[in-house]
């Protein structure tokens, strides 16, 4: 079953030993999902949750470098944190604490014009060849109060 939103991957380097591998996740009733096929997708790797990885959350992204490393970022909503974890097996397992940041949101937050729209703190992720660069949505410890709305 696929619900949520989905990320997927196909690893383009022709220098990486698992070129040509798909990877996906996506976020069914709060657990982050993830599997892989290195068969064009034809066959699937059994699906692995979140909770193997420590912690729930939404919005998930999954990007591979030019060595094939799979890195696999989400924002989990009780800690806080927005969670990367790393495989360099192609995504058959990943390491337990490679990165995570604390994010000043949980899951929504109030944007300052108004206090009855939210945004999702989601991220995007990318590599170019050994380089990793993840963006997420994030309120700052300045930002205002969300002003009151009557419409």
């Amino acid at each position: 079953m696929v619900a949520g939103r989905l990320s997927h991957q196909v690893d383009k380097y022709p220098t990486s030993p698992y070129v040509d591998n798909i990877y996906m996740t996506w976020q069914a009733l709060g657990i982050m999902w993830f599997a892989r096929s290195g068969e064009f997708g034809d066959t699937w790797s059994s699906q692995m949750p979140s909770t193997i990885f420590v912690e729930d959350g939404i919005g998930s992204n999954i990007v591979t470098d030019n060595q094939g490393r799979v890195y696999y970022f989400w924002p989990a909503y009780e800690s806080q944190a927005i969670i990367m974890r790393r495989s360099t097996d192609g995504g058959q397992s990943f390491e337990w604490s490679r990165w995570s940041t604390q994010s000043e949101a949980s899951y929504t937050f109030a944007i300052p014009a108004m206090d009855r729209r939210k945004v999702w703190v989601y991220l995007v992720a990318d590599a170019i060849l050994n380089d990793v660069i993840a963006v997420y949505t994030d309120l700052s410890p300045s930002m205002p109060t969300p002003a009151r709305s009557t419409t």
